[in-house]
């Protein structure tokens, strides 16, 4: 989740949803929404104390491309060019490929500045 809900957001959409303009400084959230899930968002007009349920959900479209994106990201594809095999890697995968051949030519470095300063 990338944005914050705060009471202008909780009073657009009652008045989306129920057709019910009310003022946002009526709600009194002690902080905005970071998260997902249901919450209850105390609203205050006169003497009148009620407490207003608020579930925050994910946009459908929003929650389909991350999972695109996550599912492109773990899995290995493969395509035929020519005669060559192209194998597409995930970020994970070669990062622990850059990571072995770092240690690999740090292993090298060693061992040669040992028989270097070995006399």
């Amino acid at each position: 989740m990338y944005a914050k809900v705060d009471e202008n957001d909780v009073a657009k959409a009652i008045n989306d949803t129920y057709g019910v303009a009310i003022e946002p400084h009526y709600l009194k959230l002690k902080k905005k929404i970071t998260a997902l899930g249901s919450f209850s968002v105390p609203f205050l007009y006169k003497e009148i104390k009620k407490d207003v349920a608020v579930k925050v959900e994910q946009d459908p479209e929003e929650a389909d491309k991350i999972a695109k994106h996550n599912a492109a990201k773990k899995s290995k594809t493969h395509e035929i060019v020519g005669e060559e095999v192209v194998i597409k890697k995930t970020r994970e995968e070669m990062a622990a490929e850059k990571e072995a051949a770092r240690l690999v030519k740090r292993e090298e470095t060693i061992k040669r500045l040992k028989e270097k300063f070995k006399d």
